[in-house]
Formats: C-alpha cells, structure tokens, sequence
C-alpha cells in the first residue's frame, strides 16, 4: 500500500492512500499546510519485533513547517475495501517538536520500534522516540543547511548525514545527546513572585533521555567511536599533537 501527497484544496496538502496493484484511492492524510518533503513508513519489523511492529500502520512526514508528523493509518488499512466513501484523516496521532526550519528527511530505525532521525534546513539531525515524543539525539557536525538523513541499517546507534556543506557524516547517538538547550528551548516556568524564570530541568530530561536509550534499547554509552566531522576533528588532533610534543 504505497502513499503519495497532492494539493486539493487550499487548506492542506493531500498524502493519498492507494492499494497495490490497481493504486485504488484509500484514504487521504490531511496534516500539513506547506509543501511535503518526506513521507517514510514504519518498517513492517524490526530487530527487537521479529513477529511484526507494534507501529508498522505508522507513517511520519515532513513538510516546510518545522515540525514532523506521526499519522496512524489503521482506520484506512483496515476499513472495507470495497467501501465507497472516502476516509480522511486530519489530526497526526504525535507531533514532534524542536527543529526550527524546514524538515528535508526522515529515517526510521530498523533496530528498534517507534525511533525515528530528521534532517532539517536548520542544520541540525534529530533523533526521537515517538512514543513520547522526546528528543534523544541532537547533531550539529555540519556547516549549514542538511539535505538527507539515514539511520545505519548495521548498526543501531548510528545515523548518517548529508549537508549542503559537501559532505557526508556518520555519528553515534550516543556521543550527541541532547543538551539542555535543545530541550529546554524558550521553555519557561513561574515562580512565586509571578515573574518568568528559564527552567532549569535540562538535566533531568537529558538523564531521561540517557535512560531510555541504555534500558530500553541497550545503547552503549561507552561507545568509542567518534562522529565524522572533518573540521572539528582535525582541529582537535593537531591541538593533541600539539599539546603532547610540549
């Protein structure tokens, strides 16, 4: 059942539905405004669902808003096929939030259930648990906009990266958590006196992010590979260099 977007309408952008092999019209999506760059659907399994996804009816999509959304297709899938209206979908079932540009690629893990990586014009790679929305990685190794995202197919904390700087980075997750500043972002809380104040559980929710990827995804955090960025690494051994023939 492959999907496809289209305008009809001037509100929304349309992602079409259709069944193979005759590509009958399904069902439509209706979630994004602004031109749809990305639409990936869940794998069917995953190294940690060897009997079938618990998301596999998940399709996310990314569009010229900043944020990415994560649509249940089940009412579409499992509606009669010879049923003669139409079914639309207008609300995503998770919206993940913290790209500030443009999304221009999504990658789902085929490792473990319900984690996805975005790239965006902003020049940061995401990665996120839909299941709580939360942001679990946060890249930020290349110069300017980034064009496309792929989750390493080998190895299940690696994620790779292209950008409009020219090349192309493979890092690990676990050497990119998020900082208090991507989590925490604008956030705010009040105090007694009625007067705004930066909130200051950033590191709280980066432990949490931390926690999620050791105990329910075994990631190692000790893991000794270092993303490839050719710049900051270079600069970085000639300054170790440096430093050892003193």
């Amino acid at each position: 059942m492959p999907s496809s977007f289209s305008s009809n309408n001037f509100n929304y952008l349309s992602i079409e539905i259709l069944d193979l092999p005759n590509l009958k019209l399904r069902g439509t999506v209706h979630v994004h405004k602004k031109l749809i760059n990305a639409i990936v659907w869940h794998p069917l399994y995953t190294t940690t669902s060897s009997a079938g996804s618990p998301y596999k009816n998940l399709i996310a999509t990314g569009s010229n808003e900043s944020s990415i959304n994560i649509v249940d297709l089940k009412p579409i899938i499992e509606a009669d096929k010879d049923g003669k209206e139409l079914l639309i979908i207008t609300e995503p079932w998770k919206s993940l939030r913290g790209h500030c540009h443009r999304i221009t690629g999504l990658s789902w893990s085929t490792h473990c259930d319900g984690f996805i990586a975005s790239s965006s014009y902003d020049g940061q790679a995401m990665v996120w648990s839909i299941e709580t929305e939360q942001m679990l990685a946060c890249y930020r190794g290349h110069k300017g906009r980034l064009l496309t995202v792929q989750w390493s197919g080998q190895e299940k904390d690696v994620v790779f990266t292209g950008g409009e700087d020219f090349s192309f980075h493979k890092w690990r997750l676990t050497d990119h958590l998020p900082s208090e500043t991507n989590i925490v972002r604008k956030k705010r809380v009040k105090t007694r006196g009625g007067k705004n104040k930066k909130a200051t559980d950033g590191a709280t929710e980066q432990e949490d992010a931390e926690n999620v990827m050791v105990k329910e995804n075994g990631f190692d955090l000790n893991a000794d590979e270092k993303a490839v960025d050719g710049s900051s690494d270079k600069k970085q051994e000639t300054a170790a260099t440096k430093t050892g023939s003193r």
